[in-house]
């Protein structure tokens, strides 16, 4: 199991889609060229309005979402208008299996995301004595 460390990632809180539009004189995306983080590796979180949507993995941040946010066809194009992102400086060995188990962690914590795919926990269930009980 990987040794996720906060210090491990940079962290995109509600950053809006429309950044993704935001040219220079010379036609250029702005964020692409301002935001080097989004180049790295990383998790992210969409949303619509401050709702979950989708949790996701890429290999570079900038480009998944790019594709997201501009690909008429992109299964998600519709549905967000806000992200959130954790990207991982580190692109060593374990930089795979820690986006992995960050994807995981935080797609079995959200229960609303629309994700096809379920992280397989092992659940710990409600014991009999507590069920019924409004006092929890």
């Amino acid at each position: 199991m990987p040794d996720i460390r906060f210090s491990d990632f940079k962290f995109f809180r509600m950053w809006p889609r429309d950044l993704f539009k935001k040219k220079d004189d010379k036609g250029r995306l702005l964020i692409k060229r301002e935001v080097p983080e989004l180049r790295c590796p990383g998790v992210y979180v969409l949303y619509k309005g401050d709702e979950l949507y989708y949790v996701g993995k890429a290999a570079r941040l900038f480009s998944r979402l790019h594709d997201h946010s501009n690909k008429i066809t992109d299964d998600y194009y519709a549905h967000w208008d806000y992200f959130s992102a954790f990207a991982l400086a580190d692109t060593g060995n374990e930089s795979r299996d820690k986006l992995e188990e960050l994807e995981a962690i935080l797609i079995a914590a959200m229960p609303r995301a629309t994700n096809k795919s379920t992280p397989r926990f092992e659940r710990v269930k409600i014991p009999k004595s507590l069920r019924g009980s409004t006092d929890v």
